[in-house]
C-alpha cells in the first residue's frame, strides 16, 4: 500500500463525509510539571497505567528476573508502594485502571488464560467472569467513580468465538449488563460505555462505534471509510463526549505502518487524526481523556521506531500536539515512552525509561502540575489567639468531592485534620484557630492530596495594643479602665505601662496582660487636693503602640 501524505488527505471514503481535522503543535495551556518515578520490588521494572484524582496510580511491577510475572502496583508521588497479593493459581496481576475510592481493575493470568479481575485497595482480588463458560481471555478497560467497570471476554460459541462487552459493578460485586459482539473502550462519569461493534449495521459493513448509555440506550456513529477497524480506549464525561482510540486504516504512514490515534467528539460529529507534534504523519496512540474530553494522552512513534509520550489539547477548534517532555524540560533523566492517563487537574501518569546509576530502567512515572492547590492566608498574618478561615484553592476541577489532609504545629494552631472540596469547586475554606505568641512567628501548614504534598507559610503575629477606655466612678472618687489587645498575649504575658498627664491622677505603673488574655483591667485613684472637674489623659503604651483617653477627675 503506497503512501500519502496526511495533510492532503480527508477521510470521505464509503458512505461516511467526515474531514478529519489536524493537530498542530502549541503547548500555551498546559502547566509546568514535576515528575516522580513510581517503584516496586527494588530496582525491578515498573509501568503505570492509570490514576485518579489523588494521583494515586495502578499498573504492574515486575518482582523477578522472569519478564513474565509481574502483581498488580498501587502507589504515586509522595506514597511507598503497595503490591496487591496475587490468588493462589494467579500466575500475574495487572491494574489498568483506579478509581478516587482505591478500586482497581484489570486482569491477571490464570493457567494462561488472561482473566479480568478488580480488587479494592488492601482487599481481596476477584474474577469478574468467574461462571460464564468457556471463556479462555478476558479483560477490564476501566472503572468510574461510582465503582462500575466496564471489560469484555471472548467465549467460544457454536457460531465461532465470540467477543462480549460486560459491565461490572463493585457495589453489587457482580456483572450487572452484558453485549455481544462489541469490543468496548471505556466508560465515563455518566455511565456511558463506548464499544467497537464487531457486527456492524450498515450496508457497507464499516467501522461502527457505539455509545451505550447507562440505561441501555445506543447511539451509533459510523467511523470514516477510511478506518478499517476501530479500537476505542476511552472516553470523557463533558466537553460534548470525547472518545478516543486507535483505528487501523488502509494508507501507510511514515511510521511505515497502518495504524493511528484518533478522537471523535460525539457533540459535534467530528471525527479527528491525532498525529505527533508539528504534524508529520506518524503512527499515534490515544490511551487516555480527561473527564472534560479536552486533553488526551498517549503516544507517536517516529519513522526510527522511537515510541514517545504524547500529549493532545483541544483548543480554538482543533487538537493540538506536544511531546510529554516538552512539559517537563529539567527531567533529563527520563526517556518518556507512553502516557497512559489523565485526571481531572492535569496529574499524569505513564513509563518510560529511567536513567538509574549507569543504566536505563523501564519506569513508571506520574507527572503532576508545579502548582495543583495552595492555600490562601490572610496577607500580612495572623494576630495569635484570633480565629481565621484560610481557603484550599485548586489549580483544575473536580466533578466529585476530594479531601485534603491537613497538618501543623498544634501548640501554634488549630486545623482539621481533612478538609471536603465538594465537586465543581475550586476553592473550600477551613476554620483555624491560632495560639497567642510572644514575637512574631512563621507557621508551615502542610496539605496533602493523596500523595501530593504543598507547605505553605504563614506568620503567627505578636499581639498587638489595640484599645483602652476609662470610666469615673460615679459613687466615689477615682474610676476603672481596661486595655485591650488586638490578639492574645503570649506564654510570657504582655506588660503594658501606664501614664497620667497629672500625678494626682493614680494609676499602677504597669498592667499586666495575663497569656491567652486579650484584656485586662485597672483602678484608677485620686491624690489629696485632686482638681474636681479637670480632664486628665490616660496613656497605655505596649511596643510601638500608645494609646490615650481623657479622664475627667470627679
Amino acid at each position: 500500500m503506497a503512501k500519502l501524505n496526511w495533510k492532503n488527505r480527508a477521510l470521505t471514503y464509503g458512505l461516511t463525509a467526515v474531514v478529519c481535522t489536524a493537530p498542530v503543535t502549541a503547548m500555551a495551556n498546559w502547566p509546568a510539571y514535576n515528575v516522580a518515578s513510581v517503584t516496586g520490588y527494588g530496582t525491578n521494572p515498573t509501568q503505570a497505567f492509570g490514576l485518579n484524582a489523588y494521583a494515586e496510580i495502578a499498573g504492574l511491577a515486575q518482582p523477578g528476573s522472569n519478564l513474565h510475572i509481574f502483581d498488580g502496583l498501587f502507589g504515586g508521588p509522595g506514597y511507598t508502594s503497595q503490591l496487591t497479593v496475587r490468588p493462589t493459581g494467579w500466575s500475574a496481576l495487572e491494574f489498568t485502571g483506579i478509581n478516587d475510592n482505591l478500586y482497581m481493575v484489570g486482569y491477571g493470568m490464570i493457567s494462561g488464560h488472561p482473566t479480568a479481575a478488580g480488587a479494592q485497595y488492601a482487599g481481596n482480588v476477584v474474577s469478574m467472569v468467574q461462571g460464564i463458560p468457556n471463556v479462555y481471555s478476558s479483560q477490564v478497560c476501566n472503572v468510574n467513580h461510582s465503582g462500575i467497570a466496564v471489560g469484555s471476554y471472548n467465549q467460544e460459541a457454536s457460531s465461532g468465538v465470540v467477543t462480549h462487552t460486560f459491565k461490572w459493578s463493585n457495589t453489587s460485586n457482580s456483572r450487572i449488563a452484558d453485549w455481544p459482539n462489541l469490543l468496548p473502550g471505556g466508560i465515563n462519569e455518566d455511565g456511558t460505555v463506548v464499544a467497537n461493534n464487531l457486527n456492524p449495521t450498515n450496508y457497507y459493513k464499516q467501522a461502527e462505534l457505539d455509545f451505550i448509555s447507562k440505561t441501555g440506550a445506543t447511539t451509533t456513529k459510523l467511523a470514516p471509510g477510511d478506518y478499517l477497524y476501530i479500537y476505542p480506549s476511552g472516553i470523557s464525561t463533558y466537553g460534548g463526549v470525547t472518545a478516543i482510540g486507535q483505528t487501523y486504516v488502509s494508507l501507510e504512514n511514515a511510521s511505515n505502518t497502518h495504524n493511528e490515534g484518533w478522537a471523535y467528539n460525539l457533540a459535534a460529529d467530528q471525527w479527528t487524526v491525532l498525529d505527533a507534534p508539528g504534524s508529520p504523519f506518524y503512527e499515534s496512540h490515544a490511551l487516555g481523556v480527561d473527564v472534560w474530553g479536552t486533553r488526551v494522552v498517549g503516544s507517536t512513534v517516529d519513522s526510527n521506531g522511537v515510541e514517545t509520550a504524547t500529549v493532545w489539547e483541544f483548543a480554538n477548534g482543533q487538537w493540538n500536539a506536544s511531546y510529554l517532555s516538552t512539559l517537563i524540560p529539567a527531567a533529563t533523566d527520563w526517556k518518556f515512552t507512553e502516557a497512559t492517563g489523565i485526571n481531572t487537574y492535569g496529574s499524569i501518569s505513564g513509563w518510560g525509561q529511567h536513567h538509574e546509576g549507569d543504566h536505563w530502567v523501564t519506569r513508571a512515572f506520574v507527572v503532576t502540575p508545579k502548582i495543583e492547590f495552595i492555600v490562601s492566608f490572610p496577607e500580612g498574618g495572623i494576630y495569635g489567639g484570633q480565629a481565621s478561615h484560610p481557603s484550599v484553592r485548586v489549580n483544575g476541577l473536580n466533578p466529585f468531592a476530594v479531601d485534603f489532609n491537613l497538618s501543623g504545629p498544634e501548640d501554634l494552631v488549630k486545623i482539621p485534620r481533612q478538609v471536603t472540596m465538594p465537586g465543581m469547586t475550586r476553592t473550600e475554606p477551613f476554620e483555624m484557630d491560632t495560639r497567642g505568641v510572644d514575637t512574631d512567628t512563621p507557621v508551615t501548614i502542610n496539605v496533602r492530596l493523596g500523595g501530593l504534598k504543598m507547605i505553605s507559610t504563614f506568620n503567627v503575629l505578636a499581639a498587638i495594643l489595640n484599645g483602652m477606655a476609662v470610666f469615673p466612678s460615679r459613687d466615689e472618687r477615682g474610676g476603672t479602665g481596661n486595655v485591650s489587645l488586638r490578639g492574645t498575649a503570649g506564654p510570657s504575658g504582655v506588660t503594658v505601662r501606664l501614664t497620667s498627664s497629672d500625678p494626682a491622677l493614680l494609676l499602677p505603673a504597669v498592667l499586666k496582660i495575663a497569656p491567652n488574655q486579650s484584656m485586662a483591667t485597672f483602678r484608677i485613684g485620686e491624690a489629696r487636693g485632686a482638681q474636681k472637674g479637670k480632664v486628665v489623659t490616660v496613656t497605655a503604651t505596649y511596643g510601638n503602640v500608645t494609646l490615650s483617653q481623657p479622664f475627667t477627675i470627679n
